[in-house]
């Protein structure tokens, strides 16, 4: 989906493919945790949502950022990127797959979630 995003003077076509979140997360972005590293998220959130209609670089993403910073609240941008990452994988309701993940794997993923230890913030 494309979004339109207003920073500064221009208005910006924001779209997240899953294509551009492999090159996030080559870059040691990791889009599901965004919270760990706000800022640098956010910057390669945008650098990845801009790329496939605006020819960007990373450092230009990073000025872009810095100036929404200053026109949107970090709880709100942070809440909207999160909003499209999830959008690139809600591609029509989950009820309609075809297919289903083998019983045998889904309880598997869910015994190993159970024993990995999960960082909470102190």
């Amino acid at each position: 989906m494309i979004y339109p995003f207003p920073v500064g003077d221009t208005e910006y076509k924001f779209e997240l493919t899953r294509d551009a979140l492999v090159q996030i997360e080559a870059k040691g972005i990791n889009v599901f945790n965004i919270m760990a590293q706000p800022i640098t998220a956010i910057t390669g959130l945008i650098y990845g949502g801009l790329t496939k209609h605006h020819r960007i670089s990373f450092a230009t993403a990073g000025r872009i950022a810095d100036t929404a910073l200053t026109e949107y609240s970090i709880t709100d941008l942070l809440d909207w990127l999160n909003e499209a990452v999830a959008g690139v994988f809600q591609s029509g309701d989950q009820q309609e797959k075809k297919r289903q993940i083998p019983k045998a794997i889904a309880e598997t993923a869910k015994e190993t979630a159970k024993i990995l230890p999960i960082k909470t913030e102190e």
